[in-house]
């Protein structure tokens, strides 16, 4: 498959996901799904094109995805990565354990007020830090209280894109969102 088929294809995958969910306002992807965006971001984005930063951008609404992460092994010797055997094994154990935790944050793209939602009770202090689009914290929020939801006031916040960190423990996520006005 040349790489402007593989662009195409991915390309109809991400849109037909994109079309059947988020542009009817369903915020939930079904298991398969998942699969094929999870398939999709898994691509190098020097091979697989746009379509790998959507599939990426569309997960990272129900999970952590390194949305910056260009590194990849590429059949055409773009970026070439070594790992060895323990080196995956360790990463593979990463994955699971980071799967166990699941953030959502909705509705994205946000007006007045956003969602946090966790699959577990946060039993810590949570501790969440807003930064706008040059890095600036703009809001910090502290609970103390055993919660998996919290709503969130960003109606003061200018339009942008903003990375939202939450901690609660050894739990740690960060998420981005878009602010429109």
């Amino acid at each position: 498959m040349s790489t402007i088929e593989l662009h195409e294809a991915l390309e109809k995958e991400v849109n037909k996901i994109y079309l059947n969910t988020l542009a009817k306002g369903i915020l939930k992807f079904s298991n398969s799904e998942l699969i094929s965006l999870r398939g999709i971001a898994a691509h190098c984005p020097q091979e697989g094109g746009l379509a790998v930063h959507q599939a990426r951008g569309m997960l990272s609404m129900v999970e952590d995805v390194d949305l910056l992460n260009f590194d990849c092994i590429s059949s055409n010797g773009r970026s070439i990565i070594e790992e060895s055997p323990s080196e995956l094994e360790a990463k593979k154990e990463e994955q699971v354990y980071e799967r166990r935790w699941d953030l959502i944050l909705y509705p994205n793209p946000a007006s007045n007020t956003i969602t946090l939602e966790s699959n577990l009770v946060l039993e810590e202090e949570i501790q969440i830090k807003i930064y706008n689009p040059l890095g600036q914290k703009v809001k910090e929020i502290t609970i103390n209280e055993d919660i998996n939801r919290i709503d969130i006031n960003v109606g003061s916040l200018l339009g942008g894109i903003y990375n939202i960190h939450l901690q609660s423990g050894a739990y740690k996520s960060t998420k981005s969102f878009i602010v429109v006005k």
